[in-house]
Protein backbone atom coordinates (compact mmCIF):
# COMPACT_ATOMS: atom_id res chain seq x y z
CA UNK A 1 0.00 0.00 0.00
CA UNK A 2 3.02 1.84 0.74
CA UNK A 3 3.91 1.90 -2.94
CA UNK A 4 0.68 3.06 -4.11
CA UNK A 5 0.53 5.92 -1.82
CA UNK A 6 4.42 7.15 -3.31
CA UNK A 7 2.64 6.90 -6.90
CA UNK A 8 -0.61 8.86 -5.89
CA UNK A 9 1.50 11.49 -4.70
CA UNK A 10 4.34 11.92 -7.94
CA UNK A 11 0.94 11.87 -9.94
CA UNK A 12 -1.42 14.28 -7.93
CA UNK A 13 -3.23 11.95 -7.25
CA UNK A 14 -4.74 10.39 -3.46
CA UNK A 15 -4.67 7.02 -2.20
CA UNK A 16 -8.35 5.76 0.15
CA UNK A 17 -9.15 2.50 1.70
CA UNK A 18 -11.80 0.62 2.58
CA UNK A 19 -12.90 -1.53 4.82
CA UNK A 20 -16.37 -2.50 3.80
CA UNK A 21 -19.07 -1.44 1.71
CA UNK A 22 -20.39 1.56 3.48
CA UNK A 23 -16.89 3.23 3.49
CA UNK A 24 -16.15 2.48 0.08
CA UNK A 25 -19.98 4.22 -0.63
CA UNK A 26 -18.45 7.45 0.82
CA UNK A 27 -15.36 7.24 -1.11
CA UNK A 28 -17.02 7.14 -4.13
CA UNK A 29 -19.38 10.52 -2.91
CA UNK A 30 -16.19 12.06 -2.04
CA UNK A 31 -14.91 11.46 -5.43
CA UNK A 32 -17.20 12.46 -6.83
CA UNK A 33 -17.96 15.64 -5.49
CA UNK A 34 -13.54 16.44 -6.24
CA UNK A 35 -13.93 15.95 -9.74
CA UNK A 36 -16.76 19.15 -10.00
CA UNK A 37 -13.88 21.27 -8.88
CA UNK A 38 -11.60 20.07 -10.96
CA UNK A 39 -9.49 21.93 -13.38
CA UNK A 40 -7.03 20.88 -16.03
CA UNK A 41 -3.81 23.03 -16.80
CA UNK A 42 -1.83 22.64 -19.65
CA UNK A 43 1.13 23.61 -20.75
CA UNK A 44 3.88 23.14 -24.02
CA UNK A 45 7.08 23.63 -22.43
CA UNK A 46 9.95 24.81 -25.42
CA UNK A 47 12.11 22.40 -27.00
CA UNK A 48 15.18 21.20 -25.96
CA UNK A 49 17.71 18.45 -26.93
CA UNK A 50 18.11 17.48 -22.95
CA UNK A 51 16.20 14.47 -21.17
CA UNK A 52 16.74 16.06 -17.66
CA UNK A 53 13.97 15.72 -15.42
CA UNK A 54 11.55 18.92 -15.34
CA UNK A 55 9.94 20.41 -11.97
CA UNK A 56 6.54 21.28 -12.26
CA UNK A 57 5.23 23.70 -9.53
CA UNK A 58 1.65 24.53 -9.54
CA UNK A 59 0.24 27.43 -6.95
CA UNK A 60 -2.51 29.79 -5.97
CA UNK A 61 -2.39 33.60 -5.53
CA UNK A 62 -3.94 37.18 -5.69
CA UNK A 63 -6.36 36.38 -3.34
CA UNK A 64 -7.68 34.53 0.26
CA UNK A 65 -10.86 33.38 -0.90
CA UNK A 66 -7.97 30.58 -1.82
CA UNK A 67 -6.71 29.52 1.65
CA UNK A 68 -9.12 26.97 1.90
CA UNK A 69 -8.29 25.62 -1.73
CA UNK A 70 -5.78 22.87 -2.42
CA UNK A 71 -3.65 22.00 -5.71
CA UNK A 72 -2.36 18.52 -6.56
CA UNK A 73 -0.25 18.07 -9.23
CA UNK A 74 3.00 16.21 -10.77
CA UNK A 75 5.96 16.50 -9.06
CA UNK A 76 7.70 16.74 -12.51
CA UNK A 77 8.38 14.40 -16.00
CA UNK A 78 11.17 13.83 -18.14
CA UNK A 79 10.67 15.14 -21.61
CA UNK A 80 10.97 11.96 -23.75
Amino acid sequence: MNRLKEIARLTGGRTYGAKDARAAAQIFRDISAELQHTYLLAYRPPETKDDDWRQIQVSLGGSKDYKDCTVRSKEGYYPR
